[in-house]
This record gives structure tokens, sequence and C-alpha cells, in this order.
């Protein structure tokens, strides 16, 4: 008979109580299981439920483990012919009396439904586990939301599908969050997205304006199926489709060709993951364990003050404050002020000693905008900062990239003066070497870029609007070519450049020489006289830093990490050592 799940076997409660727990499903031996399948008519598979920390332990014998068997249709599953599976499948899920989404009654005309339980049943089962275990962290509190919204239960399914519950999460397309939404639909729902606030990040605010969006979309196309995959495609397209083809089943439209086929996927592996979720018992999947929720305190700031200074005064890692708030892409409290999550049990530390730590270490600080081409040594370097005091403040580790067009901050101490920063290119013109073929254009003029670690061909290529292919045959480069840090790339773009949105130079920066010519051949020779096998260095005196001894001789600080095998610039000592060339 069709129907509910075998009953589980004794489940010990310290079993239940692990977490996180691992779920391995395998076929049950039929002599096992004999006298229980004289009873049932399909197969049964057994899931093996593991208590990792007990199995980190020498005796990897004595892990605890429980056993759930589950009735599961292996022989339908497994069927080679996918048209019969699919119908099979189908009046199997609708015979077995399950609970099904999105107040859905029938499975008729979403084959592609069938199609993904069969998927997340077989070779897709490790996903959905880590679905469910990962679902622990933001589901209570997106479940209160959507109840408090008079939303299904089942979207949460959605975060599960664009982002697997990971708030940090950004795709090539440039959406972000657990919702993933994009910067244009996120600020047309009145979430505040740039430099210093992106509120697609926070989990809150995202799921409410996420749960109303979906919402909106339910009223607007009548049903769950279209809903879904408007969020996923744009609600144009999927109108505009049913008002070319005049269909609205998800079966019709993959026959018609009417919306795109990943946003219909998209529907059903939602719908498909909310049948799963409602029958865990039935398909052997009760027994995973959720991750434990996401737990903070809440103080309201009313000030503008930095992440660091708040991590000080609540003795905790600024990593884990800025995990908590990471929609503070400023890594600073705004000046409207904000409400702060702090870790767990942390509050009252944090209003001991904010005021203390306020008067020892300042509130002030400037927000700095990374222009693009700029590294955290560049911005140091122009207000006079140690970089492992700015990468510390903004949370980034010793060779950490910083993302281009995000905003940091620069602390400073209360007595002192504004730095009067320019952001035009300092020092003598540098020797740029350009291929022998040159280009003309009326409508472009020409930058050279110097490349750093984070830059990909692609990267610049968007960022100065040009293409691909011509920013690699203006340099005799593969397309698909790793970039080394110091290289130098001419461009011609037209678009509009000032110093305050990249760090580049321009023709009178340079001394450009052309591969091939006499100025080139004088040069390279010249090159080849000069080079020796000396190593300039310098002994460490007092008062000295990285960063004083790379500008007093005219060389960058992280080359001198580098040639010195040194942890950061802020490791030196009086009397070291310091070579000031590489190696040769």
């Amino acid at each position: 008979m069709l129907g509910a799940v075998l009953a589980a076997f004794a489940i010990e409660a310290s079993a239940k109580e692990a977490s996180p727990q691992t779920t391995v499903c395998v076929p049950v031996d039929i002599d096992e299981t004999a006298a229980l399948q004289r009873d049932y008519a399909f197969p049964v598979v057994r899931c093996i439920v593991a208590n990792p920390k007990a199995n980190h332990n020498q005796n990897r014998e004595n892990a605890q483990k429980t056993m759930v068997l589950a009735q599961v249709q292996e022989d339908v599953l497994l069927l080679e012919d996918e048209n019969e599976r699919d119908q099979k499948i189908i009046a199997w899920l609708e015979s077995a009396d399950l609970d099904f989404p999105f107040d859905i009654e029938s499975l008729d005309g979403m084959t592609d439904v069938a199609r993904f339980v069969r998927f997340y049943l077989t070779e897709a089962r490790g996903r959905v586990g880590s679905y469910f275990t990962r679902a622990g962290r933001y589901q209570d509190m997106i479940r209160k939301e959507l109840e408090r919204l008079d939303a299904p239960e089942d979207l949460l399914w959605v975060v599960a599908i664009e982002s697997n519950f990971k708030f940090e999460a950004v795709s090539h397309a440039g959406a972000a969050g657990l919702w993933q939404f994009m910067p244009r639909t996120a600020r047309s729902r009145g979430m505040i997205v740039d430099g210093r606030i992106d509120e697609r990040l926070d989990p809150e605010i995202s799921t409410t304006k996420a749960i109303e969006y979906l919402l909106y979309q339910r009223e607007r196309f009548g049903a769950w199926p279209l809903a879904l995959a408007a969020y996923n495609a744009g609600s144009g397209h999927v109108r505009n489709e049913i008002q070319t083809w005049g269909v609205t089943e998800l079966d019709a439209m993959e026959r018609y060709g009417s919306v795109y086929q990943s946003a219909r996927s998209y529907a059903a592996k939602i719908i498909a993951l909310g049948i799963l979720d409602r029958n865990r018992a039935f398909f052997g999947l009760d027994a995973i364990v959720p991750d434990p929720p996401i737990a903070w305190e809440s103080v309201r700031l009313d000030e503008g003050v930095r992440l660091s200074l708040v991590a000080d005064a609540a003795g905790v890692n600024i990593a884990d404050l800025i995990e908590l708030n990471p929609a503070l892409v400023g890594k600073a409290v705004p000046d409207g002020g904000w409400d702060l999550r702090l870790p767990l049990g942390t509050y009252q530390t944090f209003v001991n000693n904010f005021d203390r730590v306020a008067r020892r270490y300042g509130k002030e600080h400037v927000s700095v905008t990374v222009r693009f081409g700029e590294t955290l040594e560049m911005i140091a370097a122009r207000y006079d900062i140690p970089e492992r005091v700015l990468r510390a403040v903004n949370g980034y580790g010793y060779r950490e990239a910083v993302p281009y067009g995000i905003q940091i901050v620069v602390p400073q101490a209360a007595d002192s003066k504004p730095v009067e920063t320019s952001f035009e290119v300092e020092g003598d013109p540098i020797t740029v070497v350009v291929p022998p073929k040159t280009y003309e254009y009326t409508d472009r003029h020409r930058v050279f870029y110097q490349v750093h670690t984070q830059d990909s061909l692609q990267d610049i290529a968007d960022f100065f609007e040009v293409s691909i292919y011509e920013l690699a045959a203006w340099n005799e480069l593969s397309p698909q070519s790793t970039l080394w840090q110091g290289m130098v790339l001419q461009i011609y773009t037209e678009k509009e450049l000032t110093p305050e949105l990249a760090v580049y130079r321009t023709e009178d920066q340079c001394n450009v020489l052309r591969v091939g010519s006499d100025e080139w051949q004088a040069w390279r020779d010249e090159k080849r006289k000069t080079v020796t096998r000396t190593r300039r260095s310098v002994t460490v005196q007092k008062g000295d830093t990285v960063l004083k001894i790379a500008k007093r001789y005219g060389v960058k600080a992280s080359d001198i990490v580098r040639w010195n095998g040194l942890r950061d610039s802020g490791h030196i000592v009086i009397g070291q050592k310091l070579y000031l060339s590489p190696n040769r």
C-alpha cells in the first residue's frame, strides 16, 4: 500500500540532540526487510543519521547512529523511460495523500515538479540535506515574517534555491543577499543600496521586502507557480509570454516554448522542495537536524560610529560584528543611526565599555570610497595611517583584497587636523611598453591602468566600458589569461573618467615606448647595462615604518613586505636589514 513512512526505529535522545548531523540514505538489503516488504508494495530506503562529533573520535565504529526507514519508490524513480517515470511519480505522489505546498491540490500540468522530486530523492539527496540543514539559521525568522504577512510558509525554499541561506551570496549578475535582489529591483522596493549600506544583505530587511514582492507577484498572476517564475525572470517577461502564447500551465508553457526554461525550472524546484519539506517522514528526511538559529541582541546607535570601535567596546572580533551586520558595507553606523546587532550576551559589556573606549581611541573617522584600481596600501599612504590598522578596523585580513566601490572607514584622532588629500597620481612619469601596432580613434582617449592582484581582464573591461577582446588586442593578451600585479595596460575608452572614480595615468604621466621603436631599443639596451645582482638594503632606524621607508626610497610598501618575507607592514624592529629590491 502507498502511504505513510514506516515508523522510525528507536531514536535515542542523544542522537536527536546532536547538531549538526548528516543523513546518508542507502537501499536496504531485501533479506533484512523481508517481513516489512510483505506488507508494503515498494522498496524501502534506510537513512543513517550520524553524529559527526562522535565520528571524529578515534573509535569511529562507536559513532552514534540512528535508523529511519522511509518508503521510497525506487522502481519508479529509476525507470529509464522518462515519460513513463514522470507520470508514475505524479500518480504515486497524488495517491499517497501527501500535504502539497502553496495550496496546490494536484500536480496536473506540473511534470517538472515530479522530475525535481525524483532528482532530490536520488542524485541530489545530499543537496536537500544541505538545504534543510542550513535553513535552521534563518527559518524561524523567515517563517515568523511569512506568518505576519499571511504568506505561505513554503516561500522559505525560495531562499534555498537563491542562496542556500548564505546572506553573503553574490551572483555574477550582481544579485545579492538571501533573496538575491538585483540593485535596481531592491531600490524599487525601497531598499538602500549604495557604498555605505546594502540592505539586500540584511536578513530581516530583505526578507520583508522579498515576501512583499512575492505576494505582489502572486496577486498579479493569480497562481504561485507563475509568481515564482516572475520572481526569477521578471514580471514583464512572464506577462509578455502569457499574452503572446495564451497559456499559464507549466507543462503547456514548456510545449509552447513560453517563459524561460530556467524560470519554469526555478518554480518547479521550489514546489518540489515544499513537497519534500511538508512530508519529510514519508521521504525519510525527518532525521535531518537543522543548524542552530543565528542569535543576536540589538542596540540602537543614533550617531555615526565605526564598527571597529563597537567591537572593541563589546569585546568581540570585528569579523563577528560585520557578519551580524552585513548591510553596513561601509563598516560604520550611518549618521542617521542604526539598530546594530551584537553577538548574544555582549550587550551589557558594550554599554559598560563604550564611553571609555571612545575616549581612548576617538570616535572620529572619515568614510572613503575605494576607487577602481586603489588598494588599502594606497589609502593608508594617502591618510598617513599604517595599513595594518586600516585592515584591522575594516575587518580585512592580511593580503585580503578590498572590493572596489565600497566605503571603508579611516579612524582619526579627535585632535587631528583633516588630511588634505589629492586624487591625482603623483611622482615622475613611468615607463610603459606597448605593442608595435598602433590604434587611432576619433571618439576615444587613451589611458594607462596598473593591474592589482584582484583584477581580471573582464573587470577592467567592464569598468572602462570596453570589450574584453578589444582590451586583449590592445595589449597582446589572451582573453583567458591571468593578469599579474604590476602589469600596465593601455586602454582606449569613451568613458568620462575622473581621478575620484579610478586610479589611472594619462599620456603625459607616462613615457610610452612602442616595441620595435628606436626609443624602446635604446631603453632596453640601457636597462640591460644597469641590471646588477647587488640588492639595495636599508637598516631600520628608530621611528621607521615600512610606509616611511617605502616613501623615502620610492618603492611600494607591499613590495618591501614581499621582498623581505614580512608578515605585514607593521612587523619590523630597529636594526633590522630590509631589502629594497627583489632577489635576482
